[in-house]
């Protein structure tokens, strides 16, 4: 059998090597991985056995990175190696889902103790492998960057004191993933987290999925429907995009909010609920309110405390490691590659408009192109033609000339394509009745065709709907 010593903390190297020495006599490799963080991609795929983590004594001071480590690994397929008599750490362990853990032998004890410490690990290994296959979530919690650490010792003090949070960041850079790791870092960790994206209501449903409804209280309510609230009772409640919520929907979550009691649509009973609110948005919530799109209390309401995630490419360490997870994952693209280090630079040196979900994107077409399962840079193939021009300015003599050519064109395309959707915009106002109306025919909601409508007034300034040769709005 093999296995794989990783090391969490300042372990005695002594004890570490004499595990090894143990497993090898028993006619079993062992190979130590050194000093590991939480995130390291390691330890997201197991390509060994059997995991034995020996963690530390001072892993008390590491309890948020800890509880990303258990995030990261499958704990039922690993072994966890604890210092002698350290009752606290067993206790920790277990109520994050641990079921194997040994205990380091005391200090110069015999080479007995240490032999029945290995045969407890062999035991327990040949259980493991009986179990099948299996593989971490996609959504690997990764905080490799110095920057994405201080955030994550930040998160940790948050969810220990029961207060709203507002997650902003560029849109793709991990809101969920924060919201989610806060939730499981707080005292709630074992009651529900639940998420709703507001941008994806249609907004005559808004009230009815955030507060529920009564039977025969609209047409098509055949049932009494618990809200998102009733469902989050006693755990935590992730709103993303919440600047997209109605403006006449806003008083209503306010108070719900103050007054911790909700009412169904259809009666005037209220019901108590207990729920720690994380809310998230790209947009700036002071310019929304500036421009009166949401409300000034509600904003005040919801931002007790304001977490601001990096955006990737301020997190070089963390494009390397979430793209390394997602090379050696077969939940990406359904097979597994390796990844060179040129790769790896050439992926860091890119701007990452869509963060994370764009490099997922590109290390999946890099699967594609890879021979052998090995990805290497001419396999990298970034995304949108609109970010070309933020692409890495290293560039093969090929491409060069077509890059010329390129960039003669960029300002034009861009242009072109601006006035293609404000033509669209101001054809569908001028073809309906109403903006709700206009709204439904492009697709999209009230509030961003009028976001849209005036960022396209601030920059082209009055009489700017004659430039499209239509009418006024």
């Amino acid at each position: 059998m093999e296995f794989s010593i990783v090391q969490f903390g300042s372990n005695a190297s002594s004890d570490l090597s004499k595990l090894q020495q143990s497993l090898h006599v028993a006619g079993h490799h062992a190979s130590i991985d050194g000093d590991q963080t939480a995130s390291d991609s390691d330890l997201l795929i197991s390509k060994t056995d059997c995991k034995l983590v020996c963690i530390a004594g001072e892993w008390i001071s590491e309890r948020a990175s800890l509880q990303v480590l258990m995030a990261n690994m499958n704990v039922n397929k690993s072994i966890f190696i604890i210092p002698h008599n350290d009752v606290e750490l067993a206790r920790h362990l277990g109520s994050l889902g641990c079921s194997h853990i040994l205990a380091f032998p005391a200090s110069g004890d015999t080479d007995h103790t240490w032999s029945g410490l290995v045969v407890s690990i062999i035991a327990i290994g040949a259980a493991i492998a009986l179990l099948p296959a299996s593989e971490n979530s996609r959504n690997a919690v990764i905080f490799s960057d110095p920057k994405s650490k201080s955030m994550l010792a930040l998160i940790e003090r948050v969810a220990k004191v029961d207060v709203t949070a507002l997650l902003t960041g560029e849109s793709g850079v991990g809101k969920e993933v924060v919201a989610r790791t806060l939730h499981a870092m707080s005292p709630r960790s074992r009651r529900p987290f639940v998420a709703l994206n507001c941008a994806a209501i249609p907004e005559n449903l808004v009230e009815s999925i955030l507060f529920g409804h009564i039977k025969g209280s609209f047409t098509g309510a055949v049932r009494d429907q618990a809200g998102i609230f009733e469902q989050a009772d006693g755990g935590t409640l992730f709103l993303d995009e919440i600047g997209e919520l109605p403006i006449d929907i806003q008083p209503k979550l306010l108070r719900v909010l103050q007054e911790r009691t909700s009412a169904r649509v259809g009666t005037i009973n209220e019901m108590p609920f207990d729920v720690r609110l994380i809310a998230a948005t790209n947009q700036s919530l002071s310019d929304l309110v500036r421009d009166r799109l949401f409300r000034e209390d509600l904003f005040y309401r919801i931002s007790t405390f304001h977490i601001n995630i990096p955006s990737l490419r301020e997190r070089p360490e963390d494009i390397k490691q979430i793209a390394r997870h997602c090379a050696s994952s077969t939940r990406f693209a359904g097979t597994a590659c390796a990844i060179s280090e040129s790769a790896i630079a050439w992926l860091q040196s890119y701007r990452w408009p869509g963060n994370v979900r764009e490099l997922e994107n590109v290390i999946c077409r890099a699967k594609v192109f890879a021979t052998d399962n090995f990805i290497d840079q001419q396999d990298i193939i970034f995304d949108a033609v609109e970010s070309l021009e933020s692409a890495p300015s290293s560039q093969k003599p090929e491409e060069l000339t077509s890059d010329v050519v390129k960039d003669s064109h960029e300002v034009n395309l861009s242009v072109a394509k601006e006035e293609a959707e404000i033509g669209a915009i101001f054809k569908a106002i001028e073809t309906t009745k109403s903006r709700e109306e206009a709204a439904r025919v492009l697709g999209i909601s009230s509030r961003t065709l009028r976001y849209k409508v005036k960022k396209f007034k601030e920059s082209h300034g009055q009489g700017s709907e004659e430039i499209l040769g239509v009418g006024r709005i």
